[in-house]
């Protein structure tokens, strides 16, 4: 039982590494940031509305998704799933965009989450991901 209880609590802390990883991708593959805005890129935020993760609801209207499961993680009970929220923009940077545009970085948090084959084996992992836009 306890060797069961470690594979599945094993498989859930993979899944949200999976689903942390997909989250950052979504920051980085976006080329402005124009276009990350709420309600066109998957499980975006505004800087203070997300719930706390303990409260966030970790489903389709509420995060982004890793779909298809990645292989080896076949049996996990639910989808890896992400959210990018935006923390703060810091001024300064070597990015120049425009005379009138601001220069510096733009920070997130990201969280993942993932399950085990059990969905009582359910692990959230966060990271603060810094990106500047040209």
């Amino acid at each position: 039982e306890i060797s069961g209880n470690d594979k599945t609590y094993k498989e859930a802390f993979y899944a949200a590494e999976v689903s942390l990883a997909a989250g950052e991708t979504v920051v980085n593959s976006i080329l402005s940031r124009m276009d990350l805005n709420k309600g066109t890129t998957p499980a975006y935020y505004d800087k203070g509305t997300q719930a706390a993760w303990d409260k966030l609801e970790w489903d389709n209207a509420h995060t982004g998704v890793v779909d298809p499961k990645p292989s080896g993680l076949d049996k996990v009970s639910d989808l890896p799933r992400y959210t990018i929220e935006e923390r703060k923009f810091q001024r300064g940077g070597t990015i120049t965009l425009s005379p009138d545009a601001p220069t510096g970085t733009y920070w997130f948090t990201v969280r993942g989450q993932g399950t085990g084959t059990s969905k009582a084996a359910r692990v959230v992992l966060e990271s603060i991901y810094a990106k500047q836009y040209n």
